[in-house]
């Protein structure tokens, strides 16, 4: 097996392999378009999505940000060598986003953050030892090193925030509660909204919230990434970024939260939603010897199946 030269076109980037061409990632970590099975699920038996792919000064080596959602940041730094064997440099970050090679390719430098949005410089090695580069207020970005190893860095600042027109009401109003407030679903009657706070006022495992559009104060109702309401409102239900990730139930009023099991199937960041009846939920999840596909899941009974 060996790497060629790599090649861009509709954000995508190839890799040319001694049998045909195969997709393995994507260059930049701008949005996801399509979902796709990437050659290094195929290389290590899991379904595992390359952001960031960059290729080490010497070609030996192909470094890229190692997300088993593609619809979330978290992941780990990894590389895969010329045998495509990968080998994964760190634990995992709770949000990651650029990486590149240092001038004499003997480290990744990589910017990263343990929990919330804010991402500092980091460098690891190919033997996987760690080290702070830079850190500075709101996110540090790397996306270049020369070879007199001066970086193209930037800084920014992200606030997402949530606004709405509540039934009966003229002007929006300011729903955000911390620094990232991520929409999950509304209700029926667009009275309440579910929403996470997905960075520094969320918590290495966010935080998700049920709120009046009228804007009364936010109700916690556990960690996790709340992404549907069931039909009689009595339940939310959450995507818990564990590893590996984790489907739960959040009571709204009384009660505990349940975790659903899923056996080997690995639910991924993706909208979810309930059938009308609330019987059953349609997410989205992977599991090994399969591409990524639809769910039908029944929370009571704990039965589920694939449907597409």
């Amino acid at each position: 097996m060996e790497f060629k030269e790599e090649t861009e076109f509709n954000n995508e980037t190839k890799m040319e392999f001694n049998k045909g061409t195969k997709i393995i990632g994507y260059s930049d970590n701008t949005e996801i378009m399509e979902e796709k099975e990437m050659f290094v699920g195929k290389m290590t038996g899991h379904t595992d999505y390359a952001w960031c792919i960059s290729y080490s000064p010497d070609g030996k080596h192909v470094a890229f940000l190692d997300h088993p959602d593609p619809g979330d940041t978290r992941g780990f730094v990894s590389v895969l060598n010329l045998e495509g064997k990968k080998t994964v440099l760190t634990s995992q970050w709770g949000d990651e986003r650029t990486l590149a090679w240092s001038s004499d390719g003997s480290e990744i430098w990589f910017s990263a953050s343990h929990s919330g949005s804010a991402e500092a410089l980091w460098a690891v090695t190919l033997s996987g030892k760690l080290r702070s580069l830079e850190s500075a207020p709101g996110s540090l970005l790397i996306y270049d090193v020369s070879g007199n190893g001066r970086s193209l860095v930037s800084r920014e600042g992200v606030r997402v925030e949530l606004s709405a027109l509540a039934p009966g009401a003229k002007t929006e109003s300011d729903l955000s509660w911390f620094d990232y407030s991520y929409l999950g679903d509304l209700s029926r009657d667009g009275k309440t909204i579910l929403f996470s706070e997905q960075a520094s006022g969320g918590g290495p495992l966010y935080t998700t919230y049920l709120r009046k559009t009228d804007g009364s104060p936010a109700v916690r109702l556990g960690d996790g990434a709340g992404i549907a309401l069931s039909p009689d409102g009595r339940w939310a239900l959450a995507l818990l970024p564990k590893v590996p990730t984790e489907l739960e139930l959040l009571p709204t009023g009384a009660g505990e939260p349940r975790v659903i099991p899923m056996g080997d199937i690995v639910p991924q960041f993706v909208k979810s939603g309930w059938l009308p009846d609330g019987s059953a939920v349609v997410t989205g999840g992977v599991e090994k010897g399969h591409a990524a596909r639809l769910y039908l899941l029944y929370p009571d009974s704990g039965k589920v199946r694939p449907i597409t």
